[in-house]
């Protein structure tokens, strides 16, 4: 009887898929995000206002972010969980922005221009 000198092989662990689509997304919402500074320019060359062009970009960030979060879901399932961590954690931090900009401030700023 022999000792082996090395460990057999673990086997191998297929990709996380979910975590590197929602870490996809994650960089399309940064690159959405980074877009919208140029809504003025974006409105006056597509014709159409202002508020529906930011209208526009905010519910596409809205749907994107709902998608990432839950492909960053179904991502911590498998055994690694790094990339579906990180983009679950950026887009719950989108959607706790968008939740405070649209319900929360308009709110206040209605009971204090009172």
């Amino acid at each position: 009887m022999t000792a082996e000198p090395y460990a057999p092989a673990a086997p191998p662990v297929r990709a996380n898929t979910f975590a590197i689509v929602a870490i996809s997304i994650v960089g399309a919402l940064i690159l959405l995000s980074a877009a919208s500074s140029f809504l003025p320019i974006l409105s006056y060359e597509l014709q159409w206002s202002y508020a529906t062009v930011s209208a526009v970009v905010a519910i596409v960030s809205l749907v994107l972010s709902l998608a990432g979060a839950a492909c960053a879901l179904l991502g911590l399932r498998h055994p690694r969980k790094g990339l579906a961590a990180i983009a679950l954690g950026y887009c719950m931090f989108v959607l706790i922005q968008q939740a405070l900009w649209a319900g929360v401030y308009p709110t206040v700023v209605q009971l204090f221009s009172r």
